[in-house]
């Protein structure tokens, strides 16, 4: 048996099946949508017009028509990117149900994030125990070849998401990088 064909056979045998794949270019361009056009939305009236206080009526509301429209444009990105990481986060505790002693539920791991206060727990198994079990599941399957998750960003996206939430979305969109991974290596895709 070749080294291939048994590597072939190891990933068969830890599959999660009917679980699709995650492709991360979505959250990258939605990340990029979220926070790099509004800025620039934001910006082009103070480049392209001058100061605000010296513009005539029809600058000015073409000025907060732009300000408006780009914090709309804003809000229907973020929330499409919480939908998607949330769909990839489900699949994420979906690829790994198979393990003995998991600390969640798929439906359970979203749905708690959505409880007032007690979110502010959850979020650490959520996303931290998701990496813990993950790496578990990798080690106790003895599949050698797939991405491990990052415990360690996993936790520091979780304490900055509480502490510091003005660089969490860069480590948000690290650990779902890392998540994608783990879901298309168990989901047999790991090209996407």
């Amino acid at each position: 048996v070749s080294p291939r064909s048994q590597q072939q056979q190891e990933q068969e045998d830890v599959l999660a099946p009917g679980v699709p794949g995650a492709k991360f270019i979505q959250l990258q361009v939605l990340f990029v949508l979220v926070f790099v056009v509004p800025l620039i939305a934001v910006a082009a009236p103070f480049l392209f017009m001058g100061n605000p206080e010296t513009l005539s009526d029809d600058q000015a509301a073409i000025f907060g028509l732009v300000i408006i429209g780009s914090y709309g444009l804003f809000l229907v990105c973020m929330f499409v990117y919480t939908i998607i990481s949330y769909i990839y986060l489900y699949r994420g505790w979906l690829c790994i149900q198979g393990l003995p002693g998991v600390q969640s539920t798929p439906g359970k791991a979203i749905g708690m994030l959505f409880v007032p206060f007690y979110n502010i727990y959850w979020i650490f198994i959520a996303f931290s125990g998701w990496a813990k079990d993950y790496n578990r599941f990798c080690t106790e399957r003895g599949v050698n070849y797939f991405p491990r998750a990052n415990e360690g960003l996993f936790m520091a996206f979780c304490v900055c998401a509480i502490v510091f939430p003005i660089i969490t979305p860069f480590l948000h969109l690290a650990c779902m990088s890392q998540m994608c991974k783990a879901i298309n290596f168990t989901t047999g895709n790991p090209s996407k």
